[in-house]
C-alpha cells in the first residue's frame, strides 16, 4: 500500500493542485465516447495530482472481476467480517497495479493521508486496510489497485485531442452512485449527454 515512486516523480505523486493553479487536482476526468482504449473506455477518473511534472488519478468505475476486499485482507493475514470483505476492489489504472489506494471520507486520517477534495482523502498505506478490516476505517471508501499516470504535457495533449471531459469532483458520484452509472451521471453533472456527444467538445 505504499505510494508509487517511479511515474510521476515521487515528490509529486500525491500533491493535490487546485484548478486555480491551472491544474486538475480534485477534478473528474471523463473519457469521451471516442476514447476506445481498453483501460479507459467510459472511465471516470478522480485526479489526485497534476502539476508541470505530470499527473496521477484513480479510475472509479472499473471493479476488478472476482476481486473483493477479503482477498486483499487475507494477503496481509488480517481478519474481516463478511460485510466488509464483500466490498469490490477497483482497477485504479494500468500503472503499479499491485499497489493499493483508498479514496475515502475525511473522518479517517493517518500520517500518509492526502487531502484531494473537501471531505475526500487518499491513503495508500497498510494502516487504512487494517482499520477497514476492523471496521474502524473511513465511513465511505473506494479501494483500488493501480493508478492512471501521465508524463509532463501528456494529459494536456490528450485534452486538446478531446479524449477527456473535465468535471468537478463529486463525493456523491464517488461514494453513493452505482458503479455502472458513474460515467453517465458525471456527464450529466456538466450538462452533457454522452449519447449525443461530438468530438468537437473539449472540457466543461
Amino acid at each position: 500500500m505504499n505510494p508509487p515512486h517511479d511515474h510521476p516523480p515521487e515528490n509529486a505523486i500525491l500533491t493535490s493542485m487546485s484548478s486555480s493553479d491551472g491544474f486538475l487536482g480534485g477534478k473528474f476526468l471523463l473519457a469521451t465516447p471516442n476514447l476506445h482504449d481498453t483501460c479507459f473506455r467510459q472511465a471516470v477518473i478522480l485526479m489526485c495530482q497534476h502539476d508541470p511534472h505530470g499527473a496521477m488519478g484513480i479510475i472509479l468505475n472499473k471493479p476488478l472481476p472476482n476481486m473483493r476486499v477479503r482477498e486483499l485482507v487475507r494477503q496481509f493475514n488480517l481478519e474481516t467480517d463478511t460485510e466488509t470483505g464483500a466490498e469490490p476492489i477497483y482497477f485504479g489504472g494500468p500503472i503499479e497495479t499491485v499497489r493499493g489506494f483508498v479514496l475515502h471520507t475525511d473522518e479517517y486520517v493517518s500520517h500518509e493521508t492526502q487531502s484531494i477534495l473537501p471531505h475526500i482523502n487518499l491513503t495508500s498505506t497498510l494502516d487504512v486496510v487494517q482499520h477497514i478490516a476492523r471496521n474502524t476505517g473511513p465511513r465511505k471508501r473506494l479501494m483500488a489497485l493501480g493508478y492512471a499516470g501521465w508524463s509532463a504535457g501528456q494529459l494536456e495533449d490528450e485534452l486538446r485531442q478531446n479524449s477527456w471531459i473535465v468535471a468537478e469532483g463529486n463525493e456523491t458520484i464517488l461514494f453513493d452512485t452505482p458503479t455502472d452509472s458513474r460515467w453517465e451521471l458525471a456527464y450529466k453533472s456538466v450538462g452533457l449527454d454522452p449519447n449525443r456527444f461530438t468530438d468537437a467538445t473539449g472540457s466543461a
